[in-house]
């Protein structure tokens, strides 16, 4: 793998560009094997699906291998979309696409039943300089991420954000009524933690995280930690 010689350079294209020139596969965190259970417990085979950042992993290759039909993949570099639309010809139901996530525009509002995203928020956050306080511009381009995933999922759709980030750390940046979804979430992993977000668009946005968003950060994270410890079903006993 070809480390960059800064965090920062994970956000450029010009270092993705040179990276998939010589690079056939690297898998971010853990494969679709980790997640299937919860991925097909929450969407449908013949789903229409969308994967953000979808890079040169095998995640949304092995999702149509376990028979999903119909999945589009969008990143923005065109070096990998070329590789992986060359060596994946032959999968009929996979499209794979040049895109901006902050602007897909390209896709009619309400065009998917599912997207999912691996690291790809995470990539979007790497440069800030304290977690617990997201730059202005770091919020605003989450913002028009998570504003084209809602545009684009059908009513009762699901977004799915498979992330490092610890729910005191992603909720205030997804857990917002404008986003028109609910949220909840899981924990996988021992020493090292990975965490599932599910949003379903159109079902209501449970107040206490609505709340987070009323507040400084310090005061949304003391908030989120006590929501923890009061609701098991919600947290799905995830230890914060």
């Amino acid at each position: 793998m070809n480390l960059p010689p800064k965090n920062a350079n994970y956000k450029e294209k010009l270092y993705w560009d040179k990276r998939y020139q010589c690079e056939e596969m690297y898998e971010w965190f853990k494969g679709y094997d980790t997640f299937c259970d919860c991925i097909k417990k929450k969407l449908k085979l013949t789903d229409n699906i969308l994967m953000l950042g979808c890079g040169n992993s095998c995640f949304s290759v092995d999702m149509y291998k376990d028979g999903f039909q119909s999945i589009t993949n969008v990143d923005f570099s065109t070096i990998v979309i070329e590789n992986m639309l060359q060596k994946y010809h032959s999968c009929t139901g996979m499209r794979w696409k040049v895109m901006d996530i902050t602007d897909m525009s390209e896709f009619q509002d309400a065009t998917f039943d599912a997207v999912i995203e691996k690291a790809t928020l995470d990539t979007l956050l790497v440069d800030e300089s304290d977690v617990w306080k997201p730059s202005a511009a770091g919020r605003r381009q989450i913002d028009a991420v998570m504003s084209e995933v809602s545009r684009v999922l059908t009513p009762g759709g699901s977004f799915i954000s498979i992330t490092f980030a610890q729910p005191h750390f992603r909720l205030p940046l997804i857990a917002r009524k404008e986003y028109d979804w609910s949220v909840e979430y899981e924990q996988f992993g021992n020493l090292f933690h990975y965490f599932m977000y599910v949003m379903t668009k159109g079902q209501p946005l449970d107040c206490a995280l609505e709340n987070l968003n009323l507040y400084d950060q310090t005061e949304a994270v003391e908030r989120s930690r006590r929501l923890s410890e009061q609701s098991e079903e919600f947290l799905s006993a995830i230890a914060l």
